[in-house]
This record gives C-alpha cells, sequence and structure tokens, in this order.
C-alpha cells in the first residue's frame, strides 16, 4: 500500500507541473535574467565655429556636458576643468578658456559655461581636429575639412518669379549665381527682413525673419524658416544657381531704405547629416509610433557636433 500511495503522488506531482508549465506557456510568460550595467556617462560637445559669423566680432563657445541615462531626469551637467584644444593637423593652434557664465545667449536664460576659442585662422580645405580631456570621462575628438567659401556673381530679386505646385500661389524668387556650385558641397540658407521706421529725424529698423520656400523637393526646411540643401540637389534644378522662393512682400507701407539679407553657410557633410537628424527629431513630437531618430555625431567615444562654416551675408533690394 505504501508503495502504490508514494507512486500516485510521484505521478500526481508530475503531470500537476506540466500543467502548471503549460499554463505558464499559454500565458506567455518568460522570464530572463539580464545583466545590465547602467548607463556610463560621456562627454557631450556641442561645436560650432562660424568664420565671418553674422553675430558680433568675438570668441566663440564650445559647450561641454555630461550625457544622461534615459530615465536620467536630474538637470544637465556642465563640466568644468576641461583640456580643450583645436589641431591643425599635429599643431595645436588653439586651447579653451573656461568661462562660467557665458554673456547674450539667445537660446536660454539660464546660467551656461563653456569654454572660450579665440582663434579665427581657419582655411578652406585644411583639416581640423578637436580634442576633449575631462577626469571621470573617456577622452573625445572629432576631425572635419574646412569647407570652401561660395563664389558669389549674381542676385536676382524676381517678383512672383516662382508657382507654388501644390496651391499654385505665385512667389517672390531669390536667384543668386554661384561659381563655384558644385556636388559634394553642402548649404544653409536664412532669410532676413531689414525694416525701417520714420521716429521724427531719427531711422529706427528692426530685423525678422521670414519662411524660404522649397523649390524641390531635396531641399530640407528648418525649424527658423531656414532651407537645407546639397550641391547636387540644386545642379539637378538649374546650372550653377541657388533659387530660393519666398512669399510676397510686407503688406504695410514700405520703406525706401527696406531690404532683405540673405545668410548663406557653406557647411560640413556632419552639420548638414546633424541638422537634418534634429528637424526629424523635431518633428516626431510625442508621437510613439513613429520609428525613433538618432540624432547625427560625429564626436569620437562621446556625443555632439564639430563643425566649421564659412558665412556671408548678401544684401538683396527688392
Amino acid at each position: 500500500m505504501k508503495k502504490y500511495s508514494l507512486l500516485n503522488t510521484l505521478l500526481y506531482s508530475f503531470i500537476l507541473s506540466l500543467i502548471m508549465m503549460s499554463c505558464t506557456e499559454n500565458a506567455f510568460i518568460t522570464v530572463v535574467d539580464v545583466d545590465t550595467a547602467g548607463h556610463r556617462s560621456k562627454l557631450a560637445v556641442t561645436a560650432r565655429f562660424i568664420k565671418d559669423s553674422p553675430s558680433d566680432k568675438g570668441p566663440q563657445y564650445i559647450y561641454l556636458t555630461a550625457s544622461k541615462g534615459i530615465n536620467d531626469l536630474a538637470d544637465i551637467k556642465q563640466v568644468p576643468n576641461a583640456e580643450v584644444s583645436i589641431r591643425e593637423g599635429e599643431q595645436k593652434v588653439d586651447e579653451g578658456i573656461y568661462v562660467d557664465s557665458i554673456p547674450s545667449l539667445y537660446f536660454t536664460e539660464k546660467k551656461v559655461s563653456g569654454y572660450r576659442m579665440e582663434w579665427e585662422g581657419y582655411q578652406p580645405g585644411h583639416t581640423y581636429t578637436l580634442k576633449v580631456k575631462a577626469e571621470g570621462f573617456e577622452p573625445v575628438s572629432a576631425t572635419i575639412v574646412m569647407p570652401d567659401k561660395s563664389v558669389i556673381n549674381s542676385v536676382q530679386y524676381i517678383s512672383q518669379g516662382f508657382t507654388d505646385p501644390d496651391g499654385g500661389e505665385k512667389l517672390d524668387e531669390i536667384v543668386v549665381g554661384m561659381d563655384n556650385l558644385e556636388k559634394g558641397k553642402y548649404y544653409l540658407a536664412e532669410l532676413d527682413y531689414v525694416q525701417f521706421y520714420q521716429n521724427g529725424t531719427k531711422l529706427d529698423s528692426a530685423v525678422s525673419s521670414e519662411y524660404l520656400q522649397p523649390e524641390g523637393p531635396l531641399y530640407h526646411r528648418t525649424t527658423n524658416g531656414g532651407l537645407l540643401f546639397r550641391g547636387e540637389d540644386i545642379l539637378g534644378l538649374s546650372n550653377k544657381e541657388i533659387r530660393l522662393a519666398k512669399g510676397q512682400g510686407p503688406i504695410d507701407v514700405v520703406h525706401p531704405n527696406n531690404y532683405y539679407q540673405l545668410h548663406l553657410y557653406n557647411i560640413t557633410k556632419d552639420q548638414y547629416a546633424f541638422i537634418l537628424s534634429v528637424e526629424q527629431y523635431d518633428n516626431i513630437g510625442e508621437n510613439p509610433f513613429v520609428e525613433p531618430v538618432v540624432v547625427y555625431s560625429n564626436i569620437e567615444n562621446g556625443f555632439g557636433i564639430f563643425s566649421l562654416e564659412y558665412h556671408q551675408t548678401i544684401k538683396i533690394k527688392p
């Protein structure tokens, strides 16, 4: 009797274990042990140097912060006491000086620190390397080539020179002839309207941003109304010209001194990819069903962007 009872107990236990396993499988429950090392903070660099900058002449800055984990809700930490340098080939040409609070920042009211860079001798076609070291972080670097400056040979403002293919609206057009417009080059264009007011015996002026309209599908709009494009995107539409459409001019009384100013930036391939990815990231919003966008970085062993650009302002009378 004892043997029979023991056999029944074992058989019952085995059947019960099979039922439990079957229930677990049917419930689609899988337990996996995962060894997670956690987030290891890296250096995040923002270094955009603009030769012939549209802003006031003076030093330019490198902003240096520590990267955060996805679930880290703490404030972004800035990194002081780092070694920041720029080299032309093997020669060091500039060394960053830490500034605890950078004045006159248009994009934030918070206190921001960074590294002031004084050197302005960047030359087209030369190779430059940014190197950053800071205690507690892996050293980072980025190497780029300074782009050529566009050679402008003509500028035209054509009233209602472009017809919007979507709505048939007539748009004003700016046509800029460029001798060295070529494939493999990258550009950013932005447009301002400079408007004058008569105040007694004094003329006051105001500057406002205008939105440029793509004339082809390969132009990319930026958040502030500019256009991002490559040389090959333009050469397919016209020969050695960039054609930028815009809406009709201001509806108020136009002062005879009013004019447009076109900001044309010659940028690197890295900066093109970075701006494009940031715009795509911003356009996603909070939609959980859109494929995630990874913001482009050219910082080795870290995150961010090192960019060298040529800028020129072209005055245009309507």
